[in-house]
């Protein structure tokens, strides 16, 4: 038998067996085995292999390397489906979308910058949307990167609501360091998934799960569906091939990968040291280190159980593959003289990919020389060393471990990018001296979660050049809280603060809580900015809030000494959406003033009828001098149909962060409008919160195209004769009437909204602006029963981009021409870098085929606009008639539609009708550019075809179907 054969046979036998296994593993959770994806992942494998695999039937490949991908997708067959599932890089993502055209989804989207550019990479070189799965750092081991479970509601929202050009699909993680993961792992995913369900208003069998690979996915398969990753068996069929081609070497390739697709793991017990806890075991430490650094692959320091003595020691690189550090057992400080003199006890300095975990212990052994840590008032001491220190470090986990008893600092981190810490237990005597947690310097990116720090100073003290640090499930105490500086003064150069999150943390007995301290001296100009604390608890601490640039440690300054703080109650809750500041009845710093609706009698029980309690704070708000706030927290309150009405005195911001839910009885259904800005400058209306208007329960009655006698349900959101607006970051559900109604405004931006109502919605409009200037209408989802976006009579300078229609009607100008009240011309209108999904419409102008008063429709851009199964995706309608209202034969629109461009627009019509330009027989359309159209149609009636009648213009570039200009 040839080698090609022989492993041909293995490929076949390892992939008949993953299947199987899969198809055992699903029957036993009750589901069918086709609804499990296997993802054979290459790593470095060539690409001849993964031809055999291929050649065995599979499909489905994915990629941890962006240049792996870019090389082996060419030499492979185009129906591969590539699945990218590693980390990716801001400066990558062009390469991996234009070299890979069978790229079927992205896996690793772990924050909003690179779903940002992916989002931008795929608008620009034309192609359709990507599905991505959001990243989720369930297990801290292979997937250093993903975003914590806590931020994937934020993430998911960003993707969905800003990103339209990425179809969010679901969440992955990936298992342990062993290539096996917990139930907890998994169970946590799930959490994930039902929390982003829940926010982003989709059902659960919508939002995919990829977890489990080859030693796991069992148990991921026993929980819920999911995709499962085949990495293992991948690697075992590479093994085979190379110890083939070794011809006899294989038994050494095994031995030195400690298994199939293992880590090669370096036991220290094998390079001499003993566990005794008095003998020195640094030389034998550093021995494994650098035989596991210049490993090639992936590489396993092991500490076992035991107690080792260790004397300071640096662990450097850069080593030649990722490097993990397991500590099962102690390490315990030496307390020598030689020991104390070094600024460092364990050191990682120059590495990337790096974990630190285990669930041993760092014991620094501090009690016995604490004494010595009188440098704050002893100019000549030296500092003694900190237990654990990361310099340079990038891309790394630290997870399971403890630290008793530091001589300093427990864990500083400086120069370091990307670390994550979690699941680590600090601790010391609360009068220990200068045991900070965590010191972070000079950092980017550095994560603290699922924390437990008591030590004797900051819990975690965040210094010069720190950027984008987010420390959340943090329990501090006893310690001096969590730091923001000392900044200024120091000899040292220094850089900005920015970026820095505390969320959903305890402090309990601690001397401070939330603290941000400058120096009262001259210093370079510094700033300390975008600063946010968020849902903390606060239990009996001294000083709660502070912010101190007073701040002058051991009569450094000259100044005299006077320390301002903002106390809370001892006993208080800072929370997200409920403003419990006794300062509310004053403007301090700059900031607005707070009116909580809770304060004027709401009542969050989903059935009073709160209206009168909502128009008291608005009245007072709206009577404020000053900028103002008006605050629905995070609850839910019915609201009767209201009129929030101007001026006011001051600019006043509307923030809805729980659920508006309307009433359905016959009085509030009577309204034109259920919530109505009427008269306001300078309006804001945001927060993240969601409009429910109750829609199924009313839409029987919604029954106006048949019955001439009806009267219209409300709109859910009203802006009348507003200006200066900015209306973002909010939902809109099941509205009775239209979602958003625009009238009269001037200078409104619309962005980050969602709306969503079935498509069988009655007249479910999802934005209709009229006698409107200047509005604009981005990143934003509209899934709906009627027009995505309506564009009536009066709107001019209309900017519409990146918005994701369907289902709806997709985005109409008109009706225009032959309504019972003045119309007036609509001009300036910009629709770009959108996507349209399986709407009945895509771009369409319609004006009625009757007598009116001459109008215009003109300087019209239609741009760069994604087309997926539209049933007609451009229409320009000049004989809409509706119900039979128009003698057709008779009739021709008094509307002249000129200066229209369609460009860019691709993708697939569901009907043979792709391009429709119907115009007026009296007054034909003029200027009409057609350019750049791919509308292909694929059904039994044949191609796309184009019907033009009474046009005049021009076409460019390549036509589908042909133009009929």
């Amino acid at each position: 038998m040839s080698s090609s054969a022989a492993v041909d046979g293995v490929a076949a036998t390892v992939l008949r067996s993953v299947l199987h296994r899969v198809q055992l593993a699903a029957e036993k959770s009750g589901r069918r085995a086709d609804e499990v994806r296997v993802v054979a992942v290459s790593k470095t494998k060539p690409a001849a292999v993964l031809r055999q695999v291929y050649d065995a039937g599979h499909r489905c490949f994915g990629e941890n390397y962006v240049q792996e991908i870019v090389e082996k997708a060419p030499q492979l067959p185009e129906d591969i489906e590539w699945h990218f599932i590693g980390n990716l890089q801001s400066n990558k993502v062009k390469p991996l979308l234009t070299g890979v055209p069978n790229l079927a989804m992205v896996e690793s989207v772990d924050d909003e910058k690179i779903a940002n550019r992916l989002n931008t990479v795929v608008s620009s070189i034309g192609r359709k949307p990507l599905k991505v799965l959001l990243q989720v750092n369930t297990s801290g081991e292979e997937s250093k990167f993903g975003v914590e479970p806590s931020g994937c509601v934020e993430l998911a929202k960003h993707v969905s609501l800003d990103c339209p050009n990425l179809e969010f699909c679901g969440l992955m993680t990936i298992g342990m360091l062993d290539y096996s993961s917990t139930p907890e792992n998994f169970k946590t995913l799930a959490n994930c998934r039902a929390e982003v369900c829940k926010a982003l208003g989709i059902p659960v069998e919508k939002c995919e799960l990829s977890m489990g690979m080859s030693a796991d996915f069992e148990q991921a398969e026993n929980l819920l569906f999911c995709r499962l990753k085949w990495e293992a068996q991948m690697s075992f069929l590479i093994l085979f091939l190379l110890a083939w081609i070794a011809k006899g070497q294989d038994l050494d390739l095994f031995r030195q990968t400690n298994g199939v697709g293992q880590p090669m793991v370096f036991d220290v017990m094998r390079y001499g040291a003993v566990p005794d806890g008095r003998t020195d075991n640094s030389e034998k430490f550093l021995k494994a280190w650098s035989e596991a650094c210049n490993s090639d692959g992936r590489a396993t320091v092991m500490i076992p159980n035991g107690t080792f003595k260790l004397f300071p020691v640096v662990f450097s690189g850069p080593c030649k593959g990722p490097i993990d550090f397991i500590i099962k057992g102690t390490l315990m400080a030496s307390t020598g003289s030689s020991a104390l003199s070094s600024e460092s006890w364990i050191n990682f300095r120059n590495v990337e990919q790096l974990t630190v975990a285990g669930g041993g212990t760092l014991d620094g052994q501090g009690a016995s020389v604490w004494r010595l840590n009188d440098c704050t008032t002893n100019p000549g001491c030296k500092s003694l060393p900190t237990s654990m220190t990361f310099d340079s470090v990038t891309n790394a986990s630290v997870h399971d471990l403890v630290s008793l008893n530091s001589k300093n600092t427990h864990i500083k981190v400086h120069g370091s990018q990307r670390i994550r810490f979690r699941n680590i237990r600090i601790s010391a005597p609360e009068d220990s001296p200068n045991t900070d947690g965590i010191k972070i310097g000079n950092s980017y990116r550095i994560g603290i979660s699922r924390s437990i720090i008591q030590t004797g100073d900051d819990c975690v003290a965040i210094l010069s050049g720190s950027r984008q640090i987010h420390v959340t499930n943090v329990f501090c105490g006893p310690g001096h809280g969590i730091s923001i500086g000392s900044l200024g003064g120091h000899a040292y150069p220094e850089y900005d603060v920015e970026g820095i999150y505390v969320r959903n943390s305890v402090f309990k007995g601690s001397d401070n809580g939330v603290r941000i301290k400058t120096y009262s001296r001259d210093s370079k100009p510094l700033t300390a900015s975008n600063i946010v604390y968020e849902d903390i608890h606060m239990i009996d601490v001294k000083n709660p809030i502070i912010i101190d640039q007073q701040y002058c440690p051991s009569s450094q300054c000259n100044k005299e000494v006077l320390r301002t703080f903002l106390f809370l109650f001892l006993l208080a809750w800072i929370t997200k959406g409920d403003d419990l500041n006794p300062l509310r009845v004053s403007e301090r710093d700059g900031r607005p003033m707070v009116f909580n609706v809770m304060r004027y009698g709401a009542v969050a029980d989903g059935r009073t009828d709160n209206s009168q309690a909502f128009l008291k704070a608005w009245s007072e708000a709206c009577n404020w001098d000053g900028r103002a706030r008006v605050v629905i927290p995070s609850k839910t309150f019915k609201l009767f149909p209201v009129l929030f009405s101007g001026p006011c005195k001051g600019r006043i911001a509307f923030i809805i962060k729980g659920t508006l839910l309307a009433s359905n009885s016959p009085s509030a259904v009577s309204s034109e409008n259920w919530i109505n800005f009427e008269n306001v400058d300078q309006l804001t209306v945001a927060g993240g919160g969601t409009l429910d208007a109750q829609g199924p329960s009313v839409w029987s009655l919604n029954d106006c195209n048949t019955n001439p006698g009806c009267k219209a349900l409300p709109i859910s959101m009203t802006f009348n004769f507003v200006s200066n607006a900015s209306v973002h970051h909010l939902r809109s559900f099941n509205s009775q009437n239209g979602h958003f109604k625009v009238h009269g405004c001037q200078k409104i931006d619309f962005r980050n909204i969602r709306i969503s109502a079935p498509e069988d919605s009655p007249n479910t409009d999802g934005i209709k602006i009229g006698n409107s200037y200047r509005v604009r209408i981005r990143h934003t989802i509209i899934q709906t029963g009627d027009d995505c976006i309506t564009i009536v009579s009066g709107s001019r300078k209309i900017h519409i981009s990146n918005v994701f229609c369907g289902p709806g009607h997709g985005i109409s100008i008109g009706s225009l021409g032959g309504h019972a009240y003045t119309e007036y011309d609509v001009e300036g209108i910009f629709v770009k870098n959108s996507v349209f999904k399986k709407t009945a419409n895509g771009l369409r102008i319609k004006t009625y085929a009757r007598d009116s008063k001459p109008l215009k429709a003109s300087n019209i851009v239609f741009e760069d606009i994604n087309m997926i199964d539209v049933m007609y995706p451009i229409i320009i309608d000049q004989q809409y008639c509706p119900h039979n209202q128009c003698d057709l034969q008779d009739s021709s629109s008094n509307v002249q539609v000129s200066d229209v461009t369609f460009r860019n627009i691709w993708g697939t019509s569901f009907s043979k009708e792709a391009v429709t330009l119907k115009c007026s027989k009296s007054k034909p359309c003029k200027n009409i550019v057609m350019e750049n159209i791919k509308l292909p149609h694929n059904g039994p009636k044949g191609p796309a075809t184009s019907v033009c009648s009474n046009v005049i213009g021009n076409s460019y570039g390549s036509h589908i179907p042909p133009s009929c200009i």
